[in-house]
């Protein structure tokens, strides 16, 4: 198993949310443990283009002909360990934040969304995130594919939220930044702050990063979430607002 870098938290002021405020937020999280997962601990991709957690929809993509899949997922692997692409729904963090935990991989062209419940545009407040050991890997060893992350190396999530009148707000952090000789990444579950987007209909992921090739990112684009929705806690690390 590889060292385990340290995160460092960062915490900031929310943006004023000018979006109807006074509209009612949801007490209810997507936690995934009402997802019923197959034998090997992982939500069974084959059929359907979607799966609902407490109300909130994630969609994904299966292609039958490759076995591969993009969108999201759910996994309640404890397997910390990394042997290639096929341990992808391995946390590095060993478990879900609260149980079961969702996995994502950007999908080409249309992004994969999460969709709100209810008719009216909210405001989220956040998740917990954190990277799976296929990342973490890349990023502490490299690959065949991906740069050992050094200095100056950072890998982006973009957060972009859709309103009800189709515009899009985004906010950026880090999910990994080496600065001076330390490699901060989020190695544990860790508060993503959803506020700045103010009321939306949906949520979608990308990425960015510093290791680029022909056909952008080298570095694993992965996301683990959970608690979608759920209250920061005061307790686990706050990540980095990206400023490139």
């Amino acid at each position: 198993m590889v060292a385990l870098a340290t995160v460092v938290a960062f915490s900031f002021t929310a943006c004023s949310n000018d979006d109807d405020n006074d509209i009612e937020q949801p007490d209810n999280d997507a936690n995934f443990d009402d997802v019923a997962l197959g034998s090997d601990s992982v939500l069974d991709l084959t059929s359907g283009s979607s799966f609902t957690s407490n109300g909130y929809t994630f969609h994904y993509s299966y292609n039958a002909q490759y076995g591969s899949w993009s969108g999201f997922t759910v996994s309640g692997k404890k397997d910390t360990s990394f042997k290639d692409y096929t341990t992808d729904k391995n946390s590095c963090v060993g478990h879900g934040f609260s149980g079961n935990f969702a996995v994502y991989y950007p999908t080409w062209g249309t992004p994969s969304t999460i969709d709100l419940p209810g008719t009216t545009a909210f405001t989220v407040r956040g998740f917990y995130g954190a990277v799976n050991t296929y990342v973490q890997n890349s990023i502490v060893n490299g690959d065949s594919y991906a740069k050992k992350f050094t200095h100056g190396s950072w890998l982006r999530l973009d957060c972009i939220g859709v309103k009800a009148d189709g515009t899009q707000d985004t906010v950026s952090y880090y999910l990994a930044e080496y600065l001076g000789n330390q490699l901060n990444y989020a190695k544990d579950w860790t508060w993503f702050d959803l506020t700045p987007l103010g009321d939306v209909k949906q949520v979608y992921f990308a990425f960015d990063g510093s290791d680029k090739g022909t056909y952008g990112l080298n570095t694993p684009t992965y996301l683990l979430l959970d608690d979608f929705n759920g209250i920061y806690d005061n307790k686990h690390a706050v990540a980095t607002k990206a400023t490139r």
